[in-house]
């Protein structure tokens, strides 16, 4: 009976040990430094990418899919489509272990202008093993905001002018 018990403990510290890399290659990270943005304003997010495969993994593009991305979606479930398409990352090389981040400016790529809820998710695909690996999902939420001071004033060099405005959001 012990040798049997004995048995399947192996078999399950085995199954653990060999599985929990394989599931676990690229740990992605992603960071929404707030919830609240105003209309049009940048909403940088870092994106963290962790090495855990015990050897330096290259991150390319393979099999017609973009190594890295991002899934967003509006406060109705709805998809919201990158507005542009032909941007692709050049490759990483991420050493074993080692941690990359970046912060990349969500506004220009994405249609997030519009009043609401976003819910936000990077994810990278890893060609070696035709796999992808997402972080987990964060909210952040586009309003308006009330301006409470303006002032226009010429630019000498220019000829023109700019407009400068407080805003006061809740």
């Amino acid at each position: 009976m012990q040798h049997r018990v004995s048995k399947l403990v192996l078999l399950f510290a085995s199954v653990l040990f060999f599985a929990g890399p394989l599931s676990a290659q690229i740990q992605v990270e992603l960071k929404v430094p707030r919830f609240q943005y105003i209309a049009y304003e940048p909403v940088t997010v870092t994106v963290g990418i962790t090495n855990l495969a015990g050897r330096d993994v290259d991150l390319r593009d393979g099999e017609g899919q973009s190594w890295f991305g991002f899934e967003i979606t509006g406060q109705e479930g709805q998809v919201i489509g990158r507005i542009k398409s032909d941007d692709t990352q050049a490759p990483l090389q991420v050493e074993a272990g080692k941690k990359v981040t970046q912060k990349i400016n969500l506004t220009p790529l994405f249609q997030v202008q519009d009043f609401g809820t976003y819910h936000v998710r990077a994810h990278i695909y890893f060609a070696d093993l035709n796999k992808f690996f997402y972080s987990q999902t964060k909210v952040f939420e586009v309003t308006d905001a009330r301006a409470i001071w303006q002032k226009t004033v010429g630019l000498p060099d220019a000829g023109g002018v700019r407009t400068y405005s407080l805003l006061s959001n809740r």
